[in-house]
Formats: structure tokens, C-alpha cells, sequence
């Protein structure tokens, strides 16, 4: 509306200047210098120079050269030469008149304190009136108005402008009708304007105005309403940008480099603001869609569509932008210092009055989108924004299918949501929060409470997640479990300013789990967490059983891959957690069922205080067995010290899993451990290793038809060198096996080795384990039992296991090494360390019973077998060729 109110004020100024001029031309005209000059700095404060004035009769004109208007010496506007023609006397309704000026030149500038070389009003502003139409004239009142060779100068704090006007014509063409030609240079960068305009009514002007640049192109078509805000405007734009390289050049700040965009859009102005027809495409991104907004109601409905988004890759587009890199530092400092310094910025207060007073129904349909690594297909949203007891509330439904996310999979998915604030500014709580979710049409998720949007204070949630079964939703987490019941979670998260409490109880199938936490922020965090178990039962976690060749074949494999990896790694453990907070914590379990054994209780109480870990009143039942755990560690940043014991006594050694993982059943003994060590890293804690080992065994009956324990193939076919009779007796009768070693600095050997007694054999053996250097040296000796008639050439005199822990080599006798590249790396991993370290035990001199010192066994000795001396030997390179096993003698 100022643009028109400029007008009217530019054509009354005109008609004073058309009096002075008729004035001038009848009297001589440099006379009028000195009384223009002082009229203008009375009025206005302004300096009027001309360097001279000339007149002519036919046509009537008015020529003022070097022409200039300063303002305390500094000049504002100046043009060299200025040329008004008359053709006729002064109408509103029909053409009168010529204006050209040459060499024109505007200056304004503004200090950062916001003073301009320009004289500034002290009135105070007028007050604001109702505002009314203006009037169109019924025709243009000039023939042309030209300008040649004009430029502009702004200077604004941070930003310079150089505008120059190479060329600019107004022509009026016909009745009612004009055509703009415009060329400017903006910064070096060339434009070029061309318009029609015509006069349409008293209130109505029609234009079609195009800009062009070399990469921009930019059509308007509008009939313009000159009634109040415009009532009654409508038209279309069309823009075109190849790229924005010379928008970087022209507003002096980095850009992204945007593929080719184009847009258009009608558009109407009335009682609502319309845009239709609307389409942006971006590359190969396209966005189609209308909008209506109600100025009365400020109510704003749209609809969008899109076939296909990749956010990832808009994304892509402005990392590359200063501005953006700018933002996301910042925004990634606020985010740190709002985690790691909580109290020095505090929360920030959400102003929710913005949108008190609006309303929205947004409509947004995607066939294709891609975001930040997510895929998904026929989205559909609803959002809602309404007013409700003076504070806004915002409704979202969302609806979607084969969502894709790494390796997850998501076939449906469907959500709504409200959000309703508190108030018009909040702090702690900001809004009254519900949300359901339903995923796959099977799993339900719903929270609602009093939720605190931008920090942690003040939430009051109530959470619930339900699933007829889990087999859909081990599916969309793409875990391998298998069908487990029902699920169940419900569950609340509250807060206050330092402390979470989320309680949780999940329900599986007939298992429970009750979970209470309690996190205190602080100097230094204290967590505690109490959880309670019922029923537990962990084989659903099971893959299903595979093809055995196959397994075995997976299980080599993987072996392969890690031979050459070391066993400790000697990368530092990070400790920062465990030494800069405190916790409690209290594991009870009823009843836990895993896929080798029954545990009838877990119960463990740990404490971590000032970087100290410890548990007291610790122990595991099973049927028929018990085992109590201790262990005390401290933690600092220079070193790590750990304590451990584990004392277990069982009546039935199978029961606690050896049936399952090795097919060995009954049986009775205990076992004693107590190790401390010291260290930063596995392998610096590793070779600190002090303690010992105890084990003693009875009773046990093996099944030698598959004595492949944990699927470490090199413990069968060393069972299988030792005793002859594996393969013709279904089973083994292990009477005794006995097991103790010291273990100093990390080196593992003793006096007593290993005894392994059955029913027709004694098996003998003597060695040491290295853990610094991850190397084993070992020798063993079969003796058969005497009575028994067996051919001594079916029993080997010494067998040696040697080389790296986790890929050792067998040999037989003396001088017969045979090759065997299987690895115990997965045996040590799920518990199979134990076999290795029944190979330590040394051979034994005597014929008695490791087990029971008063029962002698009678023995078939053979004849001694001259002892090499210990040594770390090198397993031999996979696809040696085996030695042949050397006769008994």
C-alpha cells in the first residue's frame, strides 16, 4: 500500500513541478536557483543545486543539469542531467508528460548505531488509521519515463550494495496500457526486466513482469487490487533457478550448491489467502500441494503430496553450508552443556503464546521417503493445532508401511499422538503427553503423562507396551529368538530436578521381571536398582538348531578368522563410570531355566562406592548344587585391582549343564577358586594373575559317542588319543578327575596336573599355561588299569598338546607330533576354558586315587618315557602333513 500512497505523492509533486516549469519557461530560469534552493532547506533541510537550467517552447521543457540534493555536505541524490517534457496540460486520465534522466545516483548509508546520511523526522509517527482503497488513475499520466546510466550506493553495517541502472524505460504503449524495460547490475550480477501493466479498473492493476538472469528466470502474472491488504489480488508464479552460485556472490555468504528447483503457484487474496496449484521440485524432488489461511481466524489449512523425499540426501546438501555448520556447532555446545553442566545453564522456559492463537490441518502424504537411514512407504499424517482453555494442543496421526531401518524391518505402522501444554510458558512439565502406537497391526506401545519436552524435571509417564506374541516382535528388532508368549510392560517414569525413578514390570509368557531404579544426579551419580525374577527362562534367546555339517563348518570358519587375533587384548578397559559414580544394586531370581541347566536361585548384592566394586551375600542354587561368589575391585585411573572367589559344591555335576554341553551326566564334587590380579588393560590383568584352582569330580558317566564339547573339536580328538576304549565303549565311566594349579604372574602350572580315572584307564599330565604370552605346553599319559587284557599297543605313551591357547597342536609320543589347526577360542569363550585347564594337572608318580588318597588303583606301567624338557613349541602351519603316530614299546 506505501508503493501506491509513493505514487499518488510522486504524481502531485509532478504537477508543482509542471506549474514551476510553465513558470520557468516564461521567465528566465536561473533566476529561480537561489529561491528553489532556499525554499527546499526551509522545508525539508535538504541542499538543491543545479549547474544550470534551460527552457524550450516546443515541446514545452525543462532541463536541469548537474542536479543535486546533499544533506550537510553529503551528497544524497545527484543525476548530470534531468529533462521533463510537456506534451499537454496536466489530467489524471490522459498522458501529459516526458521524464528522462541521465547519470542518476543514489547514497544511503547506516551506522551500527542505526543513524543514516539521510535527515530523520523527530515527529512522532502518526497514529495508525483505518486503512482505505487508493485509486488508480484511467490512464497513465506520462508518454515515458527513462533512465540511463543510474546507480545506487548502500551501505549498511556488515553489507555494501552497488546498484547500477544500465538502462530503464516506462513507455505507455496504448490506451490504459505500459511496458517496463529494465537492465540493472546488482553486485556484478545482471538482470534484465520486462513488464507489461494495465489499468484495469479504479482499484486494479494487471501486470506480467518476468526477471532474468542467467541462471534465474522468474515470470509474474497478477492483477494487482489497490483496496485494503490487497483484497481482491490474484495471479501465478513461475521461477526457475538453474543454481545458486551467484546468490552466494550477490548476498555474500556461502550458499548450498542446490540442483536445478523450480517452482510454481497461484494465488488469490480475499477474505483467505489462497495458494493452489502449488509444485517445487528440487533436483528429482518434487513437492506438490494448496494452502488456505484465514487472516480473521489465523487459521491455516494445507494438503501436500509428494511421490518421493530423500532427506538424507537435502540434508547432504546444506551440511556444506557455512550457515548450517555454524548452527549445528552451536546447537551440539547447547546440547553437550545441557547433559555435562545441567546447573550452570539450567532449563529453558518453552513460550507456547505463538501458537495460543492459531489453528492448523495439515494434511501431508508421502509415497517414498528416505531419513537419516530410514526408508518407508505411503506415509500419511494429520496434523491438528487447536486452542483449548487458552493454552494450544496439537494432534498427530501417522500412518505408514515397509519401514526400513539398518537391518529392522517394519511391515505397518500407525500412531497418534496429543500434545496439550501446561500453559502459555512452561518450565519442568510443559504438556499434558498421549501416545499409542500399534506396530505391525499385533504390537501395541501407549504413554501418557505430564511430559517435560526439553529436559529431564518434572516427567510424570505412564508407559504400556502389549503383544499377543513375540515372534512378530523379534521380527522387527531382527533378533533370532523365538516364540515366547505373550508380552506384557507396564511401567512409570517420573523425575525431578536430579533424580529419575523408572519402574518397569515385564511379563513373558508365564516369566516376570520387576525392575525399580532410582538415578540421582550430582557430583557423583548414585544409581540403584533393585530387579526380581520369577520363572525365567532364556531358550527362546536360542537360535534354532542347525545343520550339523553346517555348524561345524560356521564354527571353523569363525575360528579361521580369529586364529590370529590375540586372546587378551591390550587396549586399556575403560573404567570412567565404574570410578566417577556410586550404585547399589539387588538381583534376586526364582527359578531361571537355561538351555543347559535349571537354576533354581540367583542372588546377588553389589555395591560400587568411591570406585570400589564389591558383593556380599551372593550365591546360585541349582538342584542339587550351590556355588557362592565374592569379589572386591577397586578402580582408579592408573590401575585396576580384582579379587574373586567361587566356591561350588554340587551332587550332581551334569545337572549344572556338562549333560548338555558335553554330554558327561551325573556325577559329584566341588570346586574351589580364589585369583586376584591387577592391570589396565585384559592383558596386563591377565599376566598379573594370582591364585589358585581346585577341582575335584566323581562319579561321572560320558557318552563317547559325543564328547564334543561346545563344538571345540580339539578336545575330542584329544580325549580320543588318551583313551583307546572311546571308541569301542558307548560310555566312560569317570571315576575321578582332578584338577589344581597355582597360578603366579599369570603363569599356570603346579605339581599336580591333571587325573582323569576311569574304569579301565588313568590318564596323567604335567604342564603349564602361559597367559602373557597366550602359549600352552603339555604332556599327558594314558595307563591302563590292570585285569583288563588290553594290548598295551593300543595305548599311546605320551601325548602332547602345544602351541598358542587359542590354536593348539596334538601329537603323539615323543618325536610324533600330528597337526590339528582347531581352535579353543570358542570353548574358552562359553566356558570350555575348563578343559584346557584339566590338561595342566602334572603327571602323577603314584597309583593312587587323586580323589580319594585311600583308594589304590592297580595299574598296567609301561615303560618310562624319557621326558622332554618344557618349552613353548609352535603349532604346526594348517596343512602340514600329520605325522605318523609312533607303536607303544
Amino acid at each position: 500500500m506505501k508503493v501506491f500512497r509513493f505514487f499518488l505523492v510522486v504524481l502531485a509533486s509532478l504537477l508543482l513541478v509542471l506549474l514551476t516549469t510553465v513558470s520557468l519557461v516564461l521567465i528566465q530560469p536561473d533566476w529561480f536557483k537561489k529561491p528553489l534552493n532556499r525554499l527546499v532547506a526551509d522545508q525539508t533541510g535538504l541542499d538543491l543545486t543545479f549547474g544550470k537550467l534551460t527552457t524550450g517552447l516546443k515541446p514545452t521543457r525543462l532541463e536541469a543539469d548537474e542536479f543535486r540534493l546533499a544533506y550537510r555536505g553529503e551528497t544524497l541524490v545527484s543525476a548530470n542531467q534531468v529533462t521533463l517534457t510537456l506534451s499537454d496540460w496536466p489530467s489524471l486520465s490522459a498522458p501529459f508528460f516526458t521524464l528522462k534522466l541521465n547519470a542518476p545516483a543514489f547514497f544511503y548509508t547506516m551506522d551500527d548505531e542505526g543513524r543514516s546520511n539521510w535527515p530523520q523526522s523527530d515527529a512522532p509517527p502518526a497514529p495508525p488509521s483505518e486503512p482505505t482503497a487508493l485509486p488508480l488513475p484511467a490512464d497513465f499520466a506520462f508518454y515515458s519515463l527513462e533512465i540511463e546510466n543510474g546507480q545506487a550506493e548502500i551501505r549498511l553495517p556488515g553489507q555494501a550494495r552497488n546498484i547500477k541502472v544500465s538502462n530503464l524505460s516506462l513507455e505507455r504503449t496504448a490506451a490504459e496500457k505500459a511496458t517496463l524495460t529494465l537492465q540493472t547490475t546488482i553486485d556484478e550480477q545482471t538482470f534484465k526486466v520486462n513488464g507489461d501493466f494495465v489499468l484495469e479498473s479504479e482499484n486494479q492493476l494487471a501486470l506480467n513482469v518476468g526477471l532474468n538472469h542467467e541462471q534465474l528466470e522468474t515470470l509474474l502474472q497478477a492483477t494487482v487490487s489497490t483496496r485494503p491488504y490487497f483484497d481482491g489480488s490474484r495471479g501465478k508464479l513461475n521461477l526457475s533457478l538453474e543454481n545458486t552460485a551467484f546468490l552466494s556472490a550477490l548476498l555474500g555468504t556461502k550458499i548450498p550448491e542446490l540442483p536445478k528447483a523450480t517452482l510454481a503457484a497461484d494465488f488469490a487474496i480475499g477474505a483467505h489467502y489462497q495458494l493452489d496449484n502449488v509444485a517445487l521440485q528440487l533436483g528429482e524432488q518434487r513437492l506438490n500441494g494448496k494452502a488456505t489461511f484465514s487472516p480473521k481466524e489465523r487459521h491455516l489449512t494445507a494438503s501436500l503430496e509428494s511421490p518421493a523425499l530423500d532427506i538424507d540426501q537435502l540434508q547432504a546438501l546444506f551440511e556444506n553450508s557455512e550457515t548450517f555448520d555454524e548452527a549445528a556447532e552451536e546447537s551440539a555446545e547447547d546440547v553437550e552443556q545441557a547433559i555435562t553442566e545441567p546447573g550452570e545453564k539450567g532449563e529453558a522456559a518453552i513460550d507456547w503464546s505463538a501458537l495460543s492463537d492459531l489453528a492448523l490441518d495439515v494434511d501431508i502424504k508421502v509415497g517414498s521417503l528416505i531419513a537419516q537411514g530410514m526408508s518407508a512407504e505411503q506415509l500419511e499424517s494429520h496434523l491438528v493445532l487447536r486452542s483449548e482453555n487458552s493454552t494450544p494442543k496439537l494432534a498427530l496421526a501417522l500412518s505408514g508401511g515397509n519401514l526400513r531401518y539398518d537391518k529392522h524391518a517394519l511391515d505397518a505402522l500407525a500412531v497418534n499422538a496429543e500434545v496439550h501444554a501446561l500453559g502459555k510458558q512452561t518450565e519442568g512439565a510443559d504438556a499434558k503427553v498421549t501416545l499409542t502406537a500399534k506396530l505391525n497391526g499385533t504390537v501395541a506401545l501407549a504413554a501418557n503423562g505430564r511430559a517435560n519436552l526439553n529436559g529431564l524435571a518434572g516427567q510424570e509417564l505412564e508407559l504400556k507396551v502389549d503383544s499377543p506374541n513375540t515372534a512378530e516382535l523379534w521380527k522387527i528388532a531382527n533378533l533370532p529368538y523365538r516364540e515366547a508368549g505373550a508380552l506384557a510392560i507396564t511401567g512409570t517414569f517420573n523425575s525431578d530436578d536430579k533424580t529419575l525413578t523408572p519402574d518397569l514390570a515385564i511379563a513373558l509368557g508365564e516369566q516376570q521381571l520387576d525392575i525399580e531404579a532410582r538415578y540421582t544426579d550430582g557430583d557423583r551419580p548414585l544409581l540403584k536398582v533393585i530387579a526380581n525374577g520369577r520363572n525365567l527362562d532364556t531358550r527362546f534367546m536360542e537360535a534354532e538348531q542347525t545343520d550339523a555339517p553346517q555348524a561345524a563348518q560356521t564354527a571353523a570358519d569363525n575360528a579361521a578368522s580369529d586364529e590370529d587375533a590375540p586372546l587378551f587384548s591390550r587396549e586399556p578397559i575403560d573404567t570412567t563410570m565404574l570410578r566417577d559414580m556410586d550404585a547399589e544394586i539387588s538381583l534376586d531370581i526364582k527359578s531361571l531355566r537355561t538351555g543347559i541347566n535349571q537354576i533354581d536361585e540367583v542372588a546377588i548384592i553389589a555395591q560400587l562406592k568411591d570406585g570400589r566394586l564389591t558383593t556380599r551375600n551372593s550365591r546360585v542354587a541349582l538342584p542339587e548344587s550351590s556355588v557362592d561368589l565374592s569379589l572386591d575391585s577397586q578402580f582408579t585411573d592408573k590401575n585396576t585391582k580384582v579379587r574373586t572367589e567361587l566356591l561350588m559344591d554340587s551332587k550332581n555335576l551334569g545337572g549344572l549343564g556338562l549333560d548338555q554341553a558335553a554330554q558327561i551326566r551325573n556325577g559329584h564334587g566341588k570346586v574351589t577358586i580364589k585369583l586376584r590380579t591387577e592391570g589396565l588393560s585384559p592383558h596386563e590383568l591377565a599376566s598379573a594373575l594370582n591364585g589358585t584352582i581346585d577341582v575335584k569330580a566323581q562319579d561321572m558317566v560320558m557318552n563317547n559317542n559325543k564328547v564334543n564339547l561346545i563344538g571345540s573339536d580339539i578336545f575330542s580328538e584329544l580325549v580320543g588319543k588318551l583313551n583307546p576304549f572311546a571308541k569301542s565303549d558307548p560310555t566312560t565311566e569317570l571315576e575321578c578327575v582332578a584338577l589344581y594349579f597355582d597360578v603366579k604372574d599369570g603363569i599356570m602350572t603346579s605339581d599336580r596336573a591333571m587325573h582323569v580315572e576311569t574304569s579301565k584307564m588313568k590318564i596323567i599330565g604335567k604342564g603349564k599355561v602361559n597367559l602373557r604370552k597366550e602359549r600352552l605346553s603339555m604332556n599327558f599319559t594314558p595307563i591302563a588299569r590292570k585285569g583288563l587284557g588290553v594290548n598295551l599297543s593300543q595305548v599311546v605313551k605320551l601325548v602332547k598338546l602345544t602351541g598358542p591357547i587359542t590354536s593348539p597342536g596334538i601329537g603323539v609320543d615323543a618325536g610324533g607330533l600330528l597337526t590339528s589347526a582347531l581352535s579353543t577360542g570358542a570353548a574358552m569363550a562359553t566356558g570350555g576354558a575348563s578343559l584346557v585347564a584339566q590338561s595342566l594337572i602334572e603327571r602323577a608318580a603314584n597309583s593312587g586315587s587323586a580323589c580319594d588318597p585311600n583308594k589304590k588303583l592297580e595299574l598296567d606301567i609301561p615303560e618310562p618315557v624319557q621326558e622332554e624338557p618344557e618349552q613353548e613349541e609352535t603349532a604346526p602351519q594348517t596343512g602340514e602333513p600329520a605325522r605318523a603316530e609312533a607303536a607303544p614299546g
